[in-house]
């Protein structure tokens, strides 16, 4: 293995451990020996998107793509910072690029379908999640995001529901899938089966979720309901992320 490789692997490991400014230094390390390297600036992008900096991980993605094509994620960032930064134009031409290339996989199809979903071009999402669940049948993200986008269409309750449950079987113990569907069922004024896919959490589950709008979510469950020493474990997570992001502000 290369040393452009070596730095690659562990530099994405990192990435994907969350550890973002460990994983910048490593790359950015790498560029002062080799400014050319395309793939260490799609990297860099990457982890900028991470750390929620759109216009460092933009400037990263744009330098890459003068060096190199982009591989599928890192056009599927270029879409994303486009749409994030207010330029849907070019976002979409990013996009339909992208839907006309074959062989993409799961991870880029599923980029993609949530780009052209805040594109508005809901049935490309569908048909997107729908072709990564054929790739891969137990792709839970897949099913999730698929029940996201048919109730974004306009498609019954029922089939939403159907779909995104599937998810739950797949992976029983993502919070998110459980936390999204109860959301959805309590918009629509269905409590006690909202409330039922939520009755298990505990300290251990709320503390998992780093969403303050999906908190302030359940909260309102499991007011309805009753379940007040809930609503104070939820409430003390809130304020928790709260003070995370007040610190990263006076941090930047």
């Amino acid at each position: 293995m290369t040393d452009l490789s070596e730095t690659l692997v562990d530099a994405r490991q990192l990435l994907n451990q969350k550890f973002y400014y460990q994983s910048l230094r490593k790359v950015d390390n790498a560029l002062n020996d080799d400014p050319d390297a395309a793939p260490l600036w799609e990297l860099r992008g990457l982890i900028h998107r991470g750390l929620t900096n759109l216009s460092g991980a933009l400037s990263s993605i744009e330098t890459a793509m003068t060096l190199a094509p982009l591989s599928s994620e890192g056009s599927c960032l270029l879409a994303e910072c486009y749409v994030a930064l207010d330029k849907p134009d070019l976002a979409y031409q990013v996009a339909d690029n992208l839907w006309k290339k074959k062989g993409l996989d799961n991870s880029s199809r599923l980029s993609l379908a949530a780009i052209f979903n805040q594109l508005g071009f809901v049935n490309r999402a569908v048909l997107l999640c729908r072709k990564a669940i054929c790739h891969d049948p137990a792709e839970s993200q897949a099913y999730y995001d698929l029940s996201v986008f048919l109730g974004r269409g306009g498609h019954p309750l029922h089939i939403v529901e159907s779909v995104a449950r599937r998810a739950i079987d797949l992976d029983p113990e993502n919070v998110y899938f459980r936390v999204g569907l109860a959301a959805t069922l309590h918009r629509a004024h269905r409590s006690r089966r909202a409330y039922e896919l939520i009755q298990s959490f505990g300290q251990s589950e709320i503390r998992q979720i780093r969403c303050g709008c999906c908190l302030k979510q359940i909260i309102e469950i499991f007011e309805q309901t009753g379940d007040f020493e809930n609503v104070q474990t939820c409430e003390e997570q809130l304020n928790h992320l709260n003070g995370i992001d007040h610190n990263r502000k006076e941090n930047d």
